[in-house]
C-alpha cells in the first residue's frame, strides 16, 4: 500500500517541478523579449551605439578592384585587361546595371520581407530569439539584408546578445537615412561568393565569364545561392550541394510570386555552364610590362596632380575601384612577349647574354601598343622595365630616325644606295 500511496505523490512533484520549469521558461522569454525591445526602443531614442553614418562613409572605404581597359578595334568598346586589386577582389556595379531577377533572389532566399520592414524582420528575430534560448547557436538567424550589409561593412560577426542588439539600432537608424535599393545595391557589392569574390559583379565574371547585367534566371538563382555557406555551395568545388541550393531558390522566388512556373520549370532544366572566369587575378599572378608601367605613370598622377602621397596613391590604385583607359592592343603585347620569351631569337652565348627591349608606337597617334622590357619570361611584377627605365645613350640606334628616314624622305638615298 505504501508504493500506491508514494506514487501519486511523486507524480504531483513531478507536475509541479515540470509546471514551475515552465512558468521559468515563460518567464525568462517575457524578460529577454522586454529587455531587447527596450534596448531597441532605447537606442532609437537617444542613438546610441549608432554608427549607421560612419556605414555610409565606410562604403567608399572597401577594397574595390582597379581595372585596365583596352579598346576593341571592330566595336570601339572598352574591354577588360587586367585588373589591380589587393586582398579582396571586388568590382563595383549600379543596381541598373543588376539583374532584377539576381535582385529577386536574393530577396527570396534571404530576406522575404525586405521590402515591407523597417530593417528588423521582427517576426523573424522573436524567433531566433526563442530558438536561441532552447538550441543555443543550432538556431537559425534572423538577420535583414540590411543587417547582413552592416555586418559586411563592418565586419563584426560574433554572435551574442549585445552585439545583436546593436546590430538591430543600426540597422533601424540606416534605413531612416537609406533607401532600399541603394541598401540592396551596398548589399550585392560586399557580400562574399566564394573563389576570392566580393560582390556579384566578380562572382559573375569567375563563375560564368561574363558581365552580371547578362546573367540568366538561373544563373542568378546560383549565385545568390552561394551566399549562405560560400565554401559549401560553391558551384566550381560542390557542384550537387550547389545545385540543389540553386533550386531552393528558384522554388522560393516561385513561392513569393517572383517568376511564374514556367520560367522555374525552364531554369530548373538549364545546365549551368561553369567557366572558372579570368577576372579572378590571383596575387601571384606575373603581369605584363605594360601594366607595369600603367602602374607607375598612374602613381605619378595621382601624386603629382591629385597632391597624394605614395601611400595614398597605393591605396586609390589597388583598392580604390578605379577605371583605367590604355592605348595597350593586346595582339601586339602578345606578340611582343612570344618574340622575347624565345632565347633562340638572341643570339649569343656565355653568361653575359645581351638584353632587349621594345616599345611599340602607332607612328600616327602616338600610342603606345605595347611594352617588353627584357628578354626572357617575366618573372615577377614590377621588376627592371629596359624600356623604360634603363636610360642608355641612343648610339648608332638613332640613326634610322635621325639621318636614314630624312635622306630617305628627301630622295638622297634608296635601298639600292
Amino acid at each position: 500500500m505504501r508504493k500506491n500511496e508514494t506514487s501519486p505523490r511523486k507524480k504531483q512533484a513531478e507536475k509541479r517541478r515540470t509546471a514551475k520549469q515552465i512558468v521559468k521558461r515563460v518567464l525568462f522569454i517575457g524578460c529577454t523579449i522586454l529587455v531587447l525591445l527596450t534596448s531597441v526602443i532605447a537606442g532609437a531614442a537617444f542613438g546610441f551605439i549608432d554608427n549607421s553614418t560612419d556605414l555610409i562613409a565606410q562604403e567608399y572605404n572597401l577594397e574595390f578592384s582597379s581595372v585596365v581597359y583596352y579598346t576593341d578595334e571592330e566595336t570601339g568598346q572598352p574591354i577588360e585587361y587586367d585588373r589591380m586589386h589587393a586582398d579582396q577582389n571586388r568590382i563595383w556595379v549600379d543596381l541598373e546595371n543588376t539583374p532584377e531577377m539576381l535582385r529577386n533572389a536574393f530577396i527570396a532566399i534571404e530576406d522575404e520581407r525586405f521590402e515591407e520592414h523597417k530593417g528588423v524582420d521582427w517576426k523573424r528575430t522573436l524567433s531566433a530569439v526563442i530558438g536561441y534560448i532552447f538550441k543555443g547557436n543550432n538556431s537559425h538567424g534572423g538577420s535583414t539584408i540590411t543587417q547582413q550589409l552592416i555586418k559586411n561593412v563592418t565586419g563584426e560577426n560574433q554572435r551574442s546578445p549585445i552585439r545583436k542588439i546593436q546590430e538591430i539600432i543600426r540597422a533601424l537608424n540606416l534605413e531612416q537615412k537609406m533607401s532600399k535599393d541603394r541598401i540592396i545595391e551596398m548589399y550585392m557589392n560586399t557580400i562574399y561568393l566564394g573563389q576570392g569574390c566580393h560582390g556579384v559583379q566578380t562572382a559573375s565574371n569567375v563563375y560564368y565569364s561574363k558581365d552580371v547585367s547578362q546573367l540568366s534566371l538561373a544563373e542568378c538563382a546560383s549565385i545568390a545561392g552561394i551566399t549562405q555557406y560560400p565554401s559549401k555551395y560553391d558551384p566550381l568545388l560542390n557542384y550537387e550541394a550547389h545545385k540543389e541550393k540553386q533550386e531552393l531558390v528558384l522554388g522560393k522566388m516561385l513561392e513569393l510570386g517572383y517568376i511564374s512556373q514556367e520560367e522555374h520549370d525552364s531554369a530548373v532544366a538549364e545546365p549551368l555552364k561553369l567557366i572558372k572566369g579570368t577576372a579572378k587575378v590571383e596575387t601571384s599572378k606575373i603581369q605584363s610590362y605594360y601594366t607595369d608601367q600603367i602602374i607607375i605613370d598612374v602613381m605619378n598622377d595621382l601624386m603629382t596632380r591629385n597632391k597624394m602621397t605614395e601611400s595614398e596613391a597605393t591605396k586609390a590604385l589597388f583598392k580604390g575601384g578605379l577605371k583605367i583607359y590604355a592605348n595597350v592592343d593586346p595582339k601586339v603585347q602578345e606578340a611582343m612577349e612570344a618574340v622575347f620569351e624565345n632565347n633562340q631569337n638572341f643570339p649569343g652565348s656565355g653568361d653575359n647574354k645581351p638584353q632587349a627591349a621594345m616599345v611599340v608606337m602607332d607612328p600616327y597617334t602616338g600610342q603606345v601598343k605595347g611594352i617588353v622590357g627584357g628578354r626572357g619570361e617575366k618573372v615577377g611584377n614590377r621588376v627592371l622595365n629596359r624600356a623604360t627605365q634603363s636610360l642608355r645613350q641612343p648610339g648608332s640606334s638613332i640613326k634610322p630616325l635621325a639621318v636614314y628616314a630624312p635622306a630617305i624622305d628627301a630622295m638622297l638615298i634608296t635601298l639600292l644606295k
